[in-house]
Order: structure tokens, then sequence, then C-alpha cells
């Protein structure tokens, strides 16, 4: 069964057959189309949507560093592994 959840504002997508969770994709929650990682000079992190003229906000999502992004996806992944996790074999 494909899972479409948001988490923050951010679409993240997979599968969930029998309790187990395979990571999908992380898309951009106004056309759905998948969000790129950008990492400013500064230090700060970006999630992108490369789409143009449909109402996209740049950046999607903003992180301080690519640790603080890289621990939100971790654990955003984590929440919804354990949401199928939870729905069991079926």
């Amino acid at each position: 069964m494909e899972m479409n959840t948001k988490h923050d504002g951010v679409l993240f997508t997979g599968t969930c057959n029998a309790g187990q969770f395979t990571r999908g994709r992380i898309g951009c929650p106004t056309c759905g189309r998948e969000l790129r990682e950008e990492v400013a000079s500064t230090g700060d992190a970006y999630l992108i949507c490369n789409t143009a003229d449909r109402g996209c906000v740049k950046p999607t999502k903003s992180f301080s560093s690519q640790k603080e992004l890289n621990a939100w996806r971790e654990q955003a992944w984590q929440t919804i592994a354990d949401i199928c996790r939870n729905q069991g074999p079926r």
C-alpha cells in the first residue's frame, strides 16, 4: 500500500507492506515533485522544488545546517515507518 503523508509541511511517500515500510521520496506539498537538497556557502541547508510557475514556496523548508536537515529527515522517515509497523500485517 502506498503511503503519502505530510510532515512539517513536506510530502513524504513510500510503501507499507505487511508492516514493513520502504522509503520513497520527499516531495513538494504544492506540486508533488521531488525536492532537492541544497547547502549554501553559509552552511544553511534547504529543500528546494525545481518546478516553476506553480506557486511552490522556495525554499520549501530551511535548516541551519546539513546535519539538522539529515536529523529532521531521518526522524520523519522513522515516524512514518512506525505508523506502518503499527498497522501490522494485513
